[in-house]
C-alpha cells in the first residue's frame, strides 16, 4: 500500500524475493527476485529515489546502498528504513536488525547529504553533495 501511496502514475519499481501482501501502482513493474540480482541486471533509466529495506542486516543494506548509488540519477536520494530503532531490543532480525550501523557510516561520509527521521524505526534520507571536491 505504501508503495501506491508515494508513486500513483509514475515508473516505479519493486523488488523481493518473497513478496506479502503485494500492491503495485498502476505504473509499477514487480521483479521476484533478490536485490543483488535486481541491481546486477537493471538496466532501466536512472532513478530518482531509491527506498532500502531488506534483510535487516547491515551486510546486505550496505551493499544495496553501493549498488543504488551507482544507478541512482545525479540529485537523486536514496531512503534507507531502519536506521533509528531506538531500544536494544529492536536491533534483532525481525525489527531493525543492525542496519543502524550503516546509517552511522553514511553520516560520516564527506560527499553524502543525510537527514534522519529519528521515530522508531526510523528513516534516513541520503543524497550525493553537489558541491565540487576540493582535495586538502
Amino acid at each position: 500500500r505504501c508503495w501506491c501511496a508515494v508513486a500513483p502514475g509514475i515508473e516505479s519499481h519493486g523488488v523481493d524475493p518473497a513478496p506479502v501482501n503485494l500492491s503495485i501502482p498502476a505504473k509499477g513493474q514487480f521483479w521476484r527476485k533478490t536485490s543483488d540480482r535486481f541491481f546486477a541486471t537493471y538496466d532501466g533509466a536512472p532513478p530518482d529515489v531509491v527506498f532500502i529495506d531488506g534483510e535487516h542486516t547491515y551486510e546486505q543494506a550496505d551493499r544495496d546502498f553501493e549498488n543504488a548509488a551507482r544507478i541512482l540519477k545525479p540529485g537523486g536520494v536514496i531512503v534507507l528504513h531502519d536506521v533509528a530503532p531506538q531500544e536494544e531490543r529492536y536491533t534483532t532480525p525481525q525489527f531493525c536488525g543492525d542496519v543502524w550501523r550503516l546509517g552511522n557510516k553514511l553520516r560520516s561520509y564527506p560527499f553524502w547529504r543525510t537527514f534522519t527521521f529519528e521515530r522508531f524505526p526510523g528513516v534516513m534520507l541520503v543524497q550525493r553533495s553537489t558541491f565540487p571536491h576540493v582535495p586538502t
